[in-house]
């Protein structure tokens, strides 16, 4: 190597200026000249003349077949060689352009001492058609993100969309094609680019992913028969009182006029479902059925809600609980055994209808005891607006409201009976279940009777800390009970599976989960329970922002529930259950009434928009 020579620097051409001692100082095409050790660069070419790098040139090459042909008997050539086959001669520009045309690696190679390759025939047609098909790849991303920045797609897109669909739904975090298009790469903008182009509409819910919730039905096979040993009680009237759609009635309520006992019968899916099955396992990932609008997926395989859902067949097989309550609102006289039940199916709105009418006996006189005892323990009544959101068709949304009804009161207060008489009855034998706890609230006592506005009670919430479950019994503040076990919903709640895992295991006098496995249960399930929640939150909101689209200046009333600061308040939109910041610019107290008008919506945001149109009161 000497002064002038010609030598290539990361992938370069670049001039060695001089000789040093143990470096070369070079001159590159940007015009810096750098100092380096010579094992840094490749030599092209020994030069004596000065040149100027920046006028280096690609000669045209006309016989560039020909000479590729007359070097198939070799393996291997060199700069010199294939630059004398070329050119007649090799001089700078030369040997600049032979090692531009071995670059390309169509016809030659270089090997890391910058000897040549020469490619066979095979080889030089699968890269040159490896390169044609690289450009065509390049060509139809291109045509793509063209059409993307135009707000457009063709059905040929479809492959590269889903990797924006991928991120819409958080399935990856990351896409490629946000760089080349001006917009943050994050999932809101994956969502609102699906809905730009055309490719979504409203009536796609990326929130149904985007969370991890499982959204297919427990796969797993049922492996095991029931061969329960059951007591008796389809003398009793048994009454599974449930919203008119459900179709997994996994409670009923009894009067026991013998005994003067109460019952709650519970659905009993460990008759045929065994702990570490693979469907108990398949429950276990998903933590609780999912419930959004385009349906439910259910924890359990769907044969166990078929035969255990109580009253879907005749006889319905059931974990049953029996109790007292005395005048003091103290459950006792706890009994728990497997049965057999006749269960008549009602519908909340015909149990309101003909409550005086069913079979109960003293069944309210219990309730309102139990409640009665609640409320002197500090128990928080909260009654905020709810609805339910139907699809009807797939697409047309229908929203109704759920009225605050003595039915569902009712069933509310048995089903706590039965947490509690199951609380009880695991405390006194030491079987270690998932106790639902709450801590210490720091109500007043004037707080906790002044809840009948919906200003207090947002108040009231906001202050409540967030209930939780453990192995060890702990007061539940906000229900006003010293322990208390969810034990009615096992086919939809597994958590409540657990419980009824180890009832039946004490019942016949198997061993027990240990606590420590059941610690780690609640810490497991946790996750997907969470997701359940993330996902129905999201999804529900999402179908009222549909609806609020489906029904174009939809107006109703809204409850100021606080006042934020000047010109801001926070409403309960009682019709959609919606709680909403709103920009006002009059002065509103706490519990006015105002009529809302929506203005617009915004899907990717989840954000409605409303004026106010009148002041009630």
């Amino acid at each position: 190597m000497q002064k002038n020579s010609l030598v290539i620097f990361k992938s370069k051409p670049a001039k060695v200026l001089s000789i040093l001692d143990k470096k070369v100082e070079i001159e590159t095409l940007d015009g810096k000249n750098i100092k380096l050790p010579p094992k840094n660069v490749d030599l092209l070419i020994e030069n004596e003349k000065d040149f100027n790098l920046q006028s280096l040139k690609q000669l045209e090459v006309s016989e560039l077949e020909t000479t590729w042909e007359l070097l198939q008997e070799q393996e291997h050539s060199s700069i010199e060689e294939l630059g004398e086959l070329l050119f007649d001669k090799l001089s700078i520009n030369e040997a600049y352009t032979v090692w531009l045309l071995v670059s390309e690696g169509e016809y030659f190679s270089f090997n890391e001492d910058l000897s040549i390759n020469i490619h066979s025939e095979e080889k030089k047609k699968k890269i040159i058609a490896e390169k044609l098909e690289k450009q065509r790849k390049e060509q139809e991303i291109n045509s793509f993100l063209e059409r993307l920045n135009n707000k457009t797609y063709l059905p040929e897109d479809e492959k590269f969309i889903k990797e924006i669909v991928n991120l819409a739904t958080l399935k990856s975090t990351t896409c490629r094609f946000f760089k080349n298009i001006s917009m943050e790469e994050n999932e809101s903008n994956a969502y609102k680019l699906l809905l730009e182009i055309g490719y979504w509409n409203e009536y796609n819910n990326p929130y149904l992913q985007r969370y991890g919730a499982e959204l297919k039905d427990n796969p797993a096979e049922i492996q095991s028969n029931d061969s329960t040993d059951r007591v008796d009680l389809t003398h009793l009237q048994a009454y599974a009182i449930d919203d008119e759609d459900s179709h997994d009635p996994d409670d009923a309520i009894s009067w026991d006029g013998h005994n003067n006992k109460m019952w709650v019968h519970v659905a009993d899916p460990t008759s045929i479902i065994d702990f570490n099955s693979s469907a108990d396992l398949e429950a276990r990932a998903r933590g609780s059925n999912l419930y959004v609008p385009e349906a439910i997926v259910s924890m359990l395989p769907k044969k166990a809600t078929d035969n255990l859902g109580l009253g879907l067949t005749e006889i319905s097989p059931a974990l049953s609980i029996g109790f007292k309550v005395d005048e003091n609102g103290d459950i006792n006289s706890i009994e728990i055994c497997f049965s057999n039940i006749k269960v008549s199916r009602l519908s909340y709105e015909y149990a309101e209808a003909n409550l005086n009418a069913l079979d109960l006996g003293e069944i309210l006189l219990y309730a309102q005891r139990f409640t009665k005892k609640r409320l002197e323990n500090g128990a928080v009544e909260l009654d905020f607006p709810e609805v339910k959101i139907k699809l009807e068709e797939g697409s047309i949304v229908k929203i109704s409201d759920l009225p605050r009804l003595g039915s569902r009161i009712l069933v509310r207060d048995t089903m706590l009976m039965a947490g509690v008489a199951v609380g009880q009855f695991c405390l006194k034998h030491n079987i270690p279940v998932p106790f639902s706890v709450q801590a210490e609230h720091s109500l007043t006592e004037d707080e906790i009777n002044n809840l009948d506005t919906l200003s207090n009670m947002f108040a009231t919430r906001k202050k409540l800390q967030r209930g939780q479950y453990s192995v060890l019994a702990g007061k539940h503040a906000g229900m006003g009970l010293e322990n208390y076990v969810q034990v009615t919903s096992p086919l939809r709640r597994y958590l409540d599976l657990l419980v009824h895992y180890q009832l039946r295991r004490y019942l016949n006098h198997l061993e027990l989960i240990s606590s420590e496995e059941v610690r780690q249960l609640i810490a497991e399930v946790d996750i997907p329970i969470k997701a359940n929640r993330q996902t129905e939150r999201a999804s529900n909101l999402h179908w009222k922002l549909v609806f609020l689209m489906q029904n174009e200046n939809w107006s109703g009333e809204a409850t100021v529930v606080e006042k934020i600061q000047k010109g801001k308040v926070f409403v309960s939109i009682n019709k959609l259950a919606m709680m909403k910041k709103l920009v006002v610019s009059d002065s509103y107290k706490e519990d006015d009434k105002i009529f809302l008008q929506n203005t617009s919506v915004n899907l990717v945001v989840q954000e409605a928009f409303f004026k106010v149109l009148e002041t009630i009161n």
